[in-house]
């Protein structure tokens, strides 16, 4: 049986190895093919800002390599690794509300549009893109839909799912290195629970009581993790010293929830996709949660193709209306309504 293009990226197909994703952007380099703005998701520290470095010492290095890869001693190459070269602006988060402002963009647009010091290539790298607040976010867009030529914008998340829908449909997606399940081993618990006992035809009081019992556990997980994001920008703004409003500290613990919740709501989207991967005959080994692999098998016994992938879609379609921030119990209420 010939899987479904679904089947065959995931669960960890779809991330590359910083090796490859370079290599992919290095020969559109080579053809004239390089795209204008890239998401590029995975660690902000670790892989996805690895590959922007090595994407950036390809365009400014002085002196690249017959491998076509850059040289790492010239000038450009090291102004790059020390983010100084003054054809790239970067862009972070303010210190304070852990938001990229409008300003910010508005600064990122003026410099794009002057002249290269070196004549050729600029770049505008956005670090935690997904911190764009609507207004940022959306002069941004006006940028990407005008952009200067020679040009490149590098948006590094590790939720890209917060961007604008309009600036992830005009950049290309490239996901290196990333284990998106990292999850705290009590939230892991709790999790594999919840999604044991709701695909359980079993629980006594029927399907109701279950989807009520399945809406208060996570319900319940969720509260945890809002409780693990307060004490995590508490924490963080105590050591700062700095004095802060009400307003900012909350945006700050929103937005760190936010972060902490697509952990969750991709676990529960890989375990949907784990029973669709069986369901079409993938390999058990490509399994996420394999210590459930015969919770899970058995699971897929139970469905057929297409409601294996309602399944999935449904949980897609919570996460963009909890991104959306419609109110939560009802959203999680009405998917496992929707689960088959």
């Amino acid at each position: 049986m010939r899987l479904p293009g679904y089947c065959r990226r995931f669960p960890k197909g779809d991330a590359m190895k910083v090796d490859e994703a370079f290599a992919c952007l290095g020969g559109a380099l080579q053809a004239g093919r390089l795209a204008q703005g890239y998401i590029v998701e995975g660690p902000l520290r670790g892989e996805g800002m690895e590959l922007a470095v090595r994407l950036l010492s390809l365009l400014f290095c002085e002196k690249v390599e017959t491998s076509g890869a850059p040289c790492g001693r010239c000038r450009g190459c090291r102004q790059v690794v020390e983010h100084t070269h003054p054809d790239i602006l970067w862009l972070e988060p303010q210190k304070k509300s852990r938001q990229i402002s409008v300003e910010q963009i508005r600064d990122l647009q003026s410099r794009m549009y002057q002249t290269s010091y070196g004549g050729g290539w600029k770049a505008g790298v956005i670090v935690g893109a997904d911190r764009l607040n609507l207004s940022a976010g959306n002069a941004f867009l006006k940028v990407l839909e005008e952009p200067p030529g020679e040009s490149l914008f590098l948006l590094l998340s590790e939720a890209p799912q917060f961007l604008l829908p309009t600036i992830r449909s005009r950049c290309q997606r490239l996901a290196v290195g990333r284990d998106e399940l990292r999850l705290p081993d009590t939230w892991r618990t709790q999790l594999v629970e919840l999604l044991v006992e709701s695909g359980d035809g079993r629980v006594e009081g029927g399907r109701i009581v279950a989807i009520e019992r399945s809406t208060a556990r996570l319900e319940a997980l969720l509260k945890e993790v809002k409780q693990a994001a307060a004490l995590h920008e508490g924490e963080l703004a105590e050591a700062e010293s700095t004095e802060e409003s009400d307003e900012t500290l909350e945006a700050r613990i929103a937005a760190r929830y936010r972060e902490l919740r697509s952990g969750v709501l991709r676990a529960l989207l890989s375990w949907q996709r784990d029973i669709l991967l069986l369901l079409c005959g993938g390999a058990p080994s490509l399994v996420y949660f394999a210590e459930q692999l015969e919770v899970l098998t058995a699971r897929a016994g139970t469905l057929s193709y297409p409601q294996a992938m309602a399944n999935v879609v449904a949980i897609e379609t919570m996460n963009r209306k909890l991104e959306q921030n419609l109110p939560e119990r009802l959203v999680i209420a009405d998917t496992f309504h929707r689960l088959g």
